[in-house]
């Protein structure tokens, strides 16, 4: 097995010169960096970009299990099931695309300051925010919509609701603020 293993290495690093010859006299960090933005980089977006597709997919046919269980209960729990699993999964592939967009980010760019990454970190923690309180309408709606009349469970859909709009709103004006001083400050 380790044979095989050191068999394999030796495959790719000799791949390395064959595929990029002008790599063949730089460092192994320049070889490093070149294979993390042509190979690796390319190749966690396109895994993340098909997991994202199948967590659609799941969603979809986690609503049309549920919409179509018709009062039976075991289908509405394998519907909601579904959709909980599919959530997680679009959860997973967005922390893996952001942590692979941040990796090729710090692998392209090699950010010389603070500064700029904690801007594409706060990039990050907004699209995480906004896509939460995207969420928290959407399930705040459809506790609204399926509340049947209870005007408890109808109270509780419009208070998600108004409560996801502000966290929007605070959202927006936060990244505004912070955009608005680091253009102040020049910092890119």
């Amino acid at each position: 097995m380790m044979v095989n293993m050191i068999v394999n290495i030796s495959k790719i690093l000799a791949w390395v010169p064959m595929k990029y010859p002008t790599l063949s006299r730089g460092t192994f960090g320049s070889i490093l960096k070149e294979i993390v933005e042509s190979v690796v980089g390319p190749l966690i977006i396109n895994v993340c970009e098909i997991a994202a597709f199948g967590a659609l997919v799941g969603i979809v046919y986690a609503g049309f299990l549920y919409s179509s269980a018709m009062g039976d209960a075991g289908k509405a729990a394998r519907g909601k099931k579904a959709l909980k699993n599919s959530i997680i999964g679009a959860i997973i592939t967005k922390a893996a695309a952001t942590i692979g967009s941040y990796m090729a980010l710090i692998a392209n760019k090699g950010h010389d300051s603070a500064e700029g990454a904690a801007r594409e970190i706060s990039i990050q923690l907004a699209i995480w925010a906004g896509a939460f309180a995207v969420a928290s309408i959407v399930y705040g709606a459809f506790m609204f919509a399926s509340s049947a009349g209870d005007a408890g469970k109808a109270a509780r859909g419009k208070n998600t609701i108004i409560l996801a709009c502000t966290g929007l709103i605070i959202i927006a004006a936060a990244e505004a603020i912070l955009l608005y001083f680091l253009e102040k400050f020049g910092v890119s």
